[in-house]
């Protein structure tokens, strides 16, 4: 059926847009281009680095605001108006603004860096839109003071002066709310600190080197120099300490020649305490034996002849600890009592965090009171008497070479940031054997947390026959020779250094000399040791044997 013909016509006029419209569109274009084309643009440009390293910031978005609309580039007019516009970093960190008012502000926010804002009004100078950004991360490096070398696994250690009073307070056996890092072989410190304008202290130590402590505030970079260190030091009675003209006789002595460091026993054989400690534990087990007097005297004489002071501690081995506490003692399976060795005394249980925790509480007042480092003996597990009948309640599977592991590392949190050093004593052969002796002295192990492992390398310790030699003794250098070629090379990728005890006392009837004591000494610096200890239960040292005094 034929559609009337109205309905035609009308088809007809509707079938597409006016040609009116035609025409607004095309002259709104033309005006936004030739508006694009003709009307002067400026631009706004600069560069983004990183304040530490110079290097540029590259895909950053930058944000432009302003309370006024901003003229952007798009043709299109009824487009044109905004109050925020972005910008991009490129390869080489450069960003460009186009046509931004005078009341127009950039801003920096970038992940990681402390935020910047640009007024671009009272922006001035050369290049009055480049900023370098300082990083929320304390950034720098760890180097040799006298070589400039990188400094790898120093221990960094970052706080507000609060923090820091929190942290060596008696009580406290945690590095708290520090930011603690460790450096790599590049000696690199990047510790993430947020906000760093309130004034922080810095702490960083690594063995080999002495501890350095400084202040820092507004800052994102620092460059931290060590100076390096050996110990060359004599074991010192208590009781050498506590008679006044012995001790002053050791001090001369280290005044000329190359001692500059004592070994002083504060915590004896069988675990008694040998100063005037002020802790209520030691006191409540009756565990003072104050042979040494005046600790802080000796202490301080100590420092003001430059002399490194190590307080040395018998640590597990602990007849009075264990009588106060006996839940704190190793257990006998057998007797349902404290296990007794062959010599009948007793040790804490190094899985016991009660018995930790006092051996650390003693360590922490020691560094306090002035001590350099802490040396501890005795640290691992008894290996004489009936070790099979040993029972660890609180072990829960844990083997025994963990748990000294474990110990250390509590060490180094609660002293360390009294900028304290930790060692420990091992057994001649541990640092050329594989496993734990049996008393959980893992030399790999220990070498992750401790500063300094420091063998017993007697050679009159070592039986007749070792290296085919019917008399150990009268060969220094080979006994001293084979541990540490053994040992070094399983260090170079921990935490710890060497540094051994070696035998300045006779026996056998053979005089153990300058020559011996010499060849010892040499033998260890040329396996790159940090330093060395000598043993003589009398504190009688030759001088000739000490070498000569060194700046």
């Amino acid at each position: 059926m034929p559609r009337p013909s109205w309905i035609y016509e009308n088809e007809q006029k509707t079938d597409g847009p006016h040609l009116l419209a035609y025409l607004f569109v095309a002259i709104g274009a033309l005006i936004g281009i030739g508006y694009y084309q003709f009307i002067p643009e400026h631009f706004t440009s600069g560069h983004i680095s990183d304040a530490y390293s110079g290097q540029p910031i590259v895909g950053i978005t930058l944000r432009a605001n302003t309370a006024q609309p901003i003229t952007d580039t798009n043709p299109i007019p009824f487009l044109r108006h905004t109050t925020t516009l972005t910008a991009t970093t490129n390869t080489q960190g450069a960003y460009t603004f186009r046509n931004l008012p005078d009341d127009a502000r950039i801003i920096i926010d970038v992940d990681g860096y402390i935020s910047q804002t640009i007024q671009i009004a009272s922006a001035t100078g050369a290049n009055p839109f480049d900023r370098r950004l300082r990083s929320t991360s304390l950034r720098g490096a760890v180097v040799d003071a006298s070589s400039g070398q990188p400094v790898s696994s120093a221990f960094v250690l970052v706080g507000t002066p609060e923090q820091w009073a929190t942290v060596r307070s008696p009580d406290t056996l945690t590095p708290g709310t520090l930011v603690s890092s460790v450096t790599g072989k590049s000696g690199a410190i990047n510790l993430p600190l947020g906000d760093l304008d309130p004034t922080r202290m810095m702490m960083v130590k690594a063995p080999g080197y002495q501890v350095v402590t400084t202040t820092f505030a507004a800052t994102s970079t620092v460059t931290v120099k060590l100076t390096p260190f050996q110990a060359r030091a004599i074991y010192v009675r208590a009781d050498t300490v506590a008679t006044p003209g012995n001790f002053a006789h050791l001090v001369d002595l280290a005044d000329k020649t190359g001692v500059n460091a004592f070994v002083i026993e504060v915590k004896g054989d069988a675990g008694y305490v040998l100063y005037d400690s002020h802790l209520p534990a030691v006191q409540q087990a009756n565990a003072m034996r104050p042979g040494i007097g005046d600790l802080n005297a000796a202490l301080a004489t100590l420092k003001e002849h430059h002399i490194y002071a190590i307080a040395r501690m018998v640590t597990f081995w602990d007849d009075p600890a264990t009588a106060a506490h006996p839940d704190w003692a190793i257990q006998s399976a057998s007797r349902h009592a404290p296990w007794t060795d062959t010599n009948n005394d007793r040790w804490l249980d190094p899985y016991n965090p009660a018995a930790v925790d006092y051996n650390l509480s003693i360590a922490k007042e020691l560094i306090s009171r002035g001590f350099n480092e802490v040396q501890f003996d005795a640290v691992g597990f008894p290996t004489v008497g009936s070790v099979n009948d040993m029972t660890f309640p609180l072990a829960n599977g844990k083997a025994p070479r963990v748990a000294v592991q474990d110990f250390l590392l509590r060490a180094q949190a609660a002293i360390a940031p009294l900028g304290g050093m930790v060692a420990a004593v091992t057994y001649g052969l541990t640092p050329s054997a594989k496993g734990d002796g049996g008393g959980g002295l893992d030399f790999d192990l220990m070498a992750q947390y401790a500063d300094y492992i420091c063998p017993t390398l007697y050679p009159a310790s070592f039986g007749k026959g070792f290296l085919g030699f019917d008399v150990p003794e009268q060969h220094p250098a080979e006994i001293v020779g084979y541990v540490l070629k053994k040992g070094s090379p399983r260090l170079a990728d921990k935490h710890a250094k060497l540094r051994p005890w070696l035998q300045a006392f006779n026996s056998n009837n053979i005089n153990y000399g300058p020559n011996e004591i010499k060849a010892e000494t040499d033998t260890a610096a040329s396996y790159s040791t940090s330093g060395w200890m000598l043993w003589n239960y009398g504190n009688e040292y030759d001088a000739a044997a000490l070498g000569t005094k060194l700046d």
